[in-house]
């Protein structure tokens, strides 16, 4: 927290004035800055989240654009709309609570930008996988489409990113590599962007992560479309 608050481009770090989310169209995307604070632990982004808006008060005079009260102003009309120097907060789940019920009772307490899910939440089985069951493969490929579209819901609308892609092909280990469902790593990452409609990802392999989000998803054959759970509100991350 003290490096966030004192290094001396921390404004270039976190976003800056013209980054907030005012007037974002409903499918845009707004492109994290270079830091993003994620935890298992939702205690910690809050108690983050509430210490740093405390650090304001040392620097907002030495801002012109605070200083004249246009953040403030801003506040009062949209409650989502933040000081710039909260870096976004991104809730990682583990795939022992990805289907707690307690889970979206949780995030809905929390003033987050994104949830980031392990990829293993939104694969099937390892038994599925291993024994091709078309069946449990097809459904566990709809509950993931069900869950990312819940995430991206009016009443939520977290930005979603899985981690974590890796090159190897999985070894059946907790960390693992490319299920057996999927050729590559580059299939594994289509998968997600195109048929889950996630915003971003966890890739230990950049070059790879960045060809496929270049790409786009033209010529992907969805198994079906995302279903649709509310509208989509505005992700600002």
């Amino acid at each position: 927290m003290d490096e966030l608050t004192t290094h001396p481009k921390s404004s270039e770090l976190l976003f800056d004035h013209i980054t907030l989310c005012d007037y974002l169209k409903h499918d845009e995307y707004r492109v994290p800055p270079l830091v993003v604070v994620h935890s298992f632990e939702a205690d910690v982004l809050e108690y983050l989240r509430g210490k740093l808006k405390e650090r304001w008060v040392d620097f907002v005079e030495a801002d012109k654009l605070l200083a004249s009260g246009v953040v403030e102003e801003l506040s009062k009309d949209n409650a989502q709309v933040d000081h710039p120097w909260i870096p976004p907060l991104v809730f990682l789940v583990g795939a022992e609570y990805y289907q707690s019920t307690d889970l979206w009772f949780e995030v809905a307490k929390l003033r987050i930008y994104g949830i980031a899910p392990s990829k293993h939440c939104l694969l099937p089985s390892k038994s599925a996988m291993e024994s091709d069951d078309v069946t449990a493969i097809k459904h566990a490929k709809r509950e993931a489409r069900e869950w990312v579209a819940k995430a991206h819901s009016e009443r939520f609308a977290f930005a979603v990113y899985p981690w974590t892609v890796r090159l190897e092909m999985d070894d059946l280990t907790d960390v693992g590599g490319v299920p057996s469902i999927f050729p590559s790593a580059k299939e594994e990452l289509k998968y997600y962007f195109c048929e889950l409609k996630v915003d971003g990802e966890w890739a230990e392999d950049v070059v790879t992560a960045k060809l496929v989000g270049s790409e786009g998803c033209d010529g992907y054959l969805s198994e079906e479309s995302t279903p649709k759970v509310g509208s989509y509100g505005p992700l600002c991350v």
